[in-house]
């Protein structure tokens, strides 16, 4: 699945914009299997922090852990300015509220979770 049908898929089930029970359209199945089968295991984030390097999506976005840090999640888009940073990512849906993340190619840098406009149903 592409990366923008998946996001499309994930934000309609949200904000149920997507009846399961009813009607035939376009990637129904995709999407009914994903919900049935609890194949939907990330979800769209945003994360904003600071960072002194260029982030792309081909930067390598590290979750904060008790022993160090690790590799989590997929950046989409990056938006830096003065320093300041906020960008897309998708990341498990199991992930707290409370991580903390950073740019592994500067390690000085800091991200949080910003709240999501939708709530991720189990």
């Amino acid at each position: 699945m592409e990366a923008n049908s998946y996001r499309k898929c994930v934000t309609c089930q949200a904000l149920d914009g997507i009846s399961f029970t009813k009607g035939c359209y376009m990637g129904q199945e995709t999407v009914a299997r994903m919900k049935y089968r609890g194949g939907n295991k990330r979800a769209l984030y945003i994360l904003k922090g600071q960072a002194s390097v260029s982030v792309t999506p081909e930067s390598t976005l590290e979750l904060a852990l008790a022993e160090g840090f690790r590799p989590q999640g997929t950046i989409l888009e990056a938006v830096q300015i003065d320093g300041q940073l906020l960008l897309t990512a998708v990341l498990p849906n199991d992930t707290a509220d409370d991580a903390v993340f950073r740019i592994a190619e500067d390690p000085q840098s800091q991200l949080t979770l910003q709240p999501r406009p939708y709530v991720l149903e189990e």
